[in-house]
């Protein structure tokens, strides 16, 4: 499509290059890599007829890869963005054609060697910046709208045909384009990225010095020996016997004009050739036999004296001893120039004058411009090239896989046993095939969760298990402490709160109410009425005790012997319950329509322990049980047996 639509182009009537169509498509359908290889191979196909198209290749490439992120980026599914869009990229794309085409025609500019190249660029493209930016405005926006337009009829007729597009442009997880929620953003990705860059800029570095410094050398060879021979050649027309002559009498020296004629001649036939001069170096300086014209620089006169130059000083000796001088580079008030100087000797060895050449180094930089010019293209070329292929193989043989088996990991449940079961499902349905260490590590994970679901199963069960048991202890402990027959706490409670209070009574703020309370004439129900209704008078008694202060406070310690013990706020009503539950016992005992066994009446010593009042809960018990007797007493209630 790129090679046709380029052909097609040389017939319009108007510029437009219509050859990054298909790169456009490739990009934003199969994303960088299709994209970079459909645009080098386009150029490389139309460098057949114009070789210099090659190294055009790289703006192809650059451009393959920026569709690719606007796309991932949705940025072409937004009229607007894509309206803002365009004239980037012709800004991008317009910028390096321009830059691109001075590079490598930059040794066919200007034939003038003076001008830096900067104003040989500014000369040379200022104006075709603007035209140019214009067309590949116009170029740029009616290939995306093409492509665009082709995307959308295909996707008309056939909406599964770009099925995986959504897979190429989409920020994902699933697709490895975007790192999993709550990671670093510094993905593996970006890693990649940066770790190739910088070894390829390494790379590219060393072999473009190394490339400028062998190219720049045979450059300079390439001139050195032609400047050789130009200086051969003008000493073979010079007399060294007549320097002298010439320096004295100047244009009216016999033969000064015709040799100064055939210099210039000389000259004339190689272009590079910048200045040509001929000096007698002395110590008080240099004194000009000839020196030829040019069209900036009028050269001096015969017989004049010239100051050294500065890039002479380290060359002085060798100079005034006449001998062989390698050729030097300078950059003074005469420009960057190489300078080839050859020695005159005349019949007797001895130096009369050195012919010099000097030729202009700003070509040579052009050269070299020129050659890096091009070396970055390719380079540019081959690196998008490999990087695009290795982020391919990383995102499908690595980052992809990790990133899918990381989402399906976070939507786990554990709940109940078909989640689990689902679980091992999701990831045994990822089937990741890599051949590589990454489907070794999907397999070694695929049996940790296998095993590691198993294992919750196996813990839910012992969780199960191990509540049962302590249900069951917790009913152990009950019965331990509970008494069979009321229900009530039983001794082995008593004697526990006891143990805990026997090391609290040292303490300030401890305080508490002990009452002793003692169940009145069960023997006598018993021996009227059997032990069976003595049983229900007992269990009739602790329900009453129970409904007046409640089943943490009471215990029956056995028999007809009950204990209450009230601790904290529980202290404060003790008085006024104990008052109300003597109260009702009273009632009962006038209250005809009930039983004998229902008719409770009870002994009852109260003991407010405040702290230091005694010193340990012996005492305390010995206290509440005489004065609970002293009660019995004056109830009459007390046994005569």
């Amino acid at each position: 499509m790129n090679c046709l639509l380029s052909i097609l182009n040389g017939h319009l009537p108007f510029t437009l290059y219509l050859d990054s169509v298909g790169t456009v498509l490739c990009a934003m359908a199969g994303g960088y890599l299709p994209g970079i290889v459909v645009g080098v191979l386009t150029n490389l196909i139309l460098s057949v007829k114009d070789p210099s198209t090659m190294y055009f290749a790289c703006i192809n490439a650059m451009l393959a890869v920026t569709i690719t992120f606007l796309t991932r980026r949705r940025i072409f599914d937004s009229i607007k963005k894509t309206l803002l869009a365009i004239p980037v990229i012709a800004l991008f794309t317009n910028t390096f054609s321009i830059i691109l085409t001075w590079a490598l025609n930059v040794d066919q500019g200007s034939s003038d060697a003076t001008k830096s190249v900067i104003v040989s660029f500014l000369e040379d493209y200022r104006n075709e910046f603007c035209t140019g930016y214009i067309t590949e405005l116009l170029d740029k926006g009616l290939t995306i709208v093409l492509v665009l337009l082709i995307v959308y009829i295909i996707r008309s007729f056939r909406p599964d045909y770009f099925g995986s597009i959504e897979d190429v442009i989409s920020d994902n997880p699933k697709n490895g384009n975007r790192d999993h929620p709550g990671t670093r953003s510094f993905s593996l990705r970006t890693r990649m990225v940066l770790l190739l860059s910088i070894g390829f800029l390494v790379l590219a570095g060393s072999l473009l010095t190394t490339g400028i410094i062998l190219y720049r050398n045979v450059i300079i060879d390439e001139h050195i020996r032609p400047a050789e021979g130009i200086t051969d050649l003008i000493r073979k027309k010079l007399d060294p016997d007549r320097i002298t002559d010439y320096l004295e009498h100047g244009h009216d020296a016999e033969g000064y004009d015709e040799t100064e004629k055939e210099l210039y001649l000389l000259r004339d036939s190689y272009p590079d050739i910048q200045y040509l001069y001929v000096y007698r170096i002395l110590e008080d300086g240099c004194h000009v036999v000839f020196d030829l014209d040019t069209e900036e620089l009028e050269g001096d006169t015969p017989g004049t004296l010239v100051d050294f130059d500065p890039s002479f000083k380290p060359y002085l000796d060798r100079f005034f001893a006449g001998k062989t001088i390698e050729p030097m580079i300078s950059d003074d008030s005469f420009g960057y120039l190489l300078t080839v100087y050859r020695p005159l000797y005349d019949r007797n060895g001895d130096c009369q004058c050195y012919v010099a050449v000097d030729l202009s180094m700003v070509l040579l930089s052009r050269y070299i411009i020129n050659f890096v010019a091009k070396f970055i293209s390719v380079f540019i070329c081959f690196y998008l090239f490999f990087l695009a292929i290795v982020l391919s193989l990383t995102e499908k043989k690595l980052v992809r896989p990790i990133n899918t088996m990381a989402q399906v990991t976070a939507g786990f449940a554990y709940n109940n046993e078909d989640a689990r079961r689902l679980n091992v499902e999701k990831i045994r349905e990822l089937d990741i095939r890599t051949g590589d260490e990454i489907e070794n590590l999907y397999n070694a994970f695929l049996k940790t969760t296998e095993d590691g679901m198993g294992y919750v199963e196996k813990l839910r069960k012992a969780q199960a298990e191990v509540q049962d048991m302590m249900k069951q202890v917790a009913a152990m402990d009950e019965i331990a402490y509970k008494d069979p027959l009321t229900g009530m706490k039983n001794r082995a409670a008593y004697e526990e709160t006891v143990r805990r209070l026997e090391g609290k009574l040292n303490d300030r703020d401890t305080r508490f109410v002990f009452v002793m309370i003692d169940i009145n004439f069960l023997k006598k129900v018993n021996d009227t009425y059997g032990h069976e209704f003595g049983d229900i008078y007992l269990i009739n008694a602790a329900k009453l005790i129970s409904s007046y202060f409640g089943p943490d406070v009471a215990y029956r310690l056995g028999g007809d012997e009950f204990v209450l013990l009230f601790e904290g706020e529980d202290v404060l009503s003790a008085e006024e319950k104990l008052r109300s539950f003597g109260d009702r016992m009273s009632a009962m005992q006038s209250d005809d329509s009930l039983e004998p066994w229902e008719k409770i009446s009870a002994a009852v010593g109260t003991v407010v322990y405040e702290p230091g009042g005694f010193a340990s809960m012996e005492e305390v018990l010995k206290e509440a049980d005489r004065r609970m007797y002293e009660n019995k007493l004056a109830m009459k209630a007390a046994r005569t047996d």
